[in-house]
């Protein structure tokens, strides 16, 4: 498949496989990593349902993840909010600086943030 075709495929069908094709496309290891909720489990994110690592891509001075995690609702404007706060923990819990967040739904809307910590 071209370049075009699984860009393409990946934001009108979103999916797992959808977004391997695109992650092994542009070089990256894929994975199929499931990560327990437990280690991000509070109230504010009991939308979470599920969080797989499904990649990663070494750079020059560190590992570039990548997560996708699917939500029970995506749709309201609070949610960006949830998502960032999710990503933040997910980078502390995997002892990273950033990562590639895809947030989905069941109705295969998506969310792409990249997000990063400052250091002090």
């Amino acid at each position: 498949m071209d370049q075009e075709v699984i860009i393409k495929n990946l934001i009108n069908n979103f999916s797992i496989p959808n977004l391997r094709s695109f992650l092994l496309l542009k070089g990256f290891e894929v994975l199929d990593n499931k990560v327990r909720t437990s280690d991000i489990e509070s109230q504010k994110f009991k939308n979470v349902e599920e969080i797989l690592q499904v990649g990663e891509i070494n750079l020059e001075y560190q590992k570039l993840l990548v997560f996708a995690i699917k939500l029970s609702d995506l749709n309201e404007r609070s949610s960006k909010k949830r998502q960032y706060e999710i990503a933040k923990k997910l980078l502390i819990l995997f002892q990273i600086d950033a990562g590639l967040f895809f947030f989905y739904n069941d109705q295969k809307v998506f969310r792409f943030s990249f997000v990063y910590s400052v250091p002090f």
